[in-house]
């Protein structure tokens, strides 16, 4: 989305329109929220993961949108609860896929992928997700979307923090690898659950 409206604007005769794209597009993606998932634009696993323009090919994930975090997390939240809360409904969501593949109701040939600065290598291995370099497509969404990953990473660790996105990595799996992984995923997101309570 970010990138058409960037097509939008190149043609403006002004500089500062490009700037305008930086606000633009995070207000509009805020906005539309609710009426994406309402006409099934965005398919919800989980209260803050969802699918953009699923198939039976390829799912590709992304954690909440602003509307989401406005949503799920209080104030107080903001800190390592939040980062657990976001933690946890990332974990629902993947499991929300390997049930979808268990039921027949998507492949084991499908392509789980999601382009993310929020996670290590190390946490990524755990969950048995494969790292690659991510498109050019997908590190350009990010920087379009900085001012709201800025904040919303600043609220994930309760302070003023920049979002590597530089970092950033493509996380891939299968669905077959998916289901492989599916009893550790519910032990960790168990584990996590028994934290927060």
């Amino acid at each position: 989305m970010a990138l058409l409206f960037w097509l939008i604007f190149m043609d403006f005769p002004f500089p500062t329109a490009y700037l305008i794209i930086f606000l633009f597009v995070p207000f509009l993606q805020f906005a539309m929220t609710p009426m994406f998932r309402l006409l099934g634009v965005y398919k919800y696993l989980s209260p803050m993961l969802l699918v953009f323009g699923a198939n039976d090919k390829n799912y590709d994930i992304h954690s909440g949108t602003s509307f989401d975090y406005l949503c799920w997390l209080k104030w107080e939240d903001r800190g390592k609860v939040a980062r657990e809360k976001i933690w946890g409904y990332f974990l629902e969501g993947l499991l929300t896929i390997a049930e979808e593949i268990e039921n027949g109701k998507r492949p084991k040939s499908l392509v789980v992928s999601g382009t993310s600065y929020f996670f290590s290598e190390n946490t990524a291995k755990r969950l048995g997700l494969n790292l690659e370099k991510p498109e050019l497509f997908y590190r350009l969404n990010l920087y379009f979307n900085f001012i709201d990953l800025f904040w919303m990473y600043s609220f994930a660790w309760g302070r003023w923090r920049m979002p590597k996105l530089s970092e950033a990595k493509k996380a891939v799996i299968t669905g077959e690898e998916l289901l492989k992984q599916k009893p550790h995923l519910e032990k960790v997101l168990a584990r996590l659950r028994r934290n927060q309570d």
